[in-house]
């Protein structure tokens, strides 16, 4: 991945303006190309991670998964 360089603080700032203006603003944006080259791959893999230790997560609620009849 190729670093570029930043545009500046002025379009920072426009961008976060746009932000603060927007009706339903997001609770996080990034700022730059690479989160959003970086990022998806990341929580990918955490969601994989989730997905399977799922059933440990679900005995801390007091749920035990149930056991096949032998």
């Amino acid at each position: 991945m190729a670093l570029t360089r930043s545009a500046g603080p002025a379009a920072a700032g426009r961008a976060l303006l746009k932000v603060a203006d927007a009706g339903n603003p997001p609770l996080r944006v990034f700022s730059g190309t690479q989160g959003n080259q970086i990022l998806p791959h990341v929580y990918a893999d955490r969601l994989k991670t989730w997905t399977d230790w799922h059933h440990l997560a679900t005995e801390t609620h007091g749920h035990t998964p149930a056991v096949p009849a032998a």
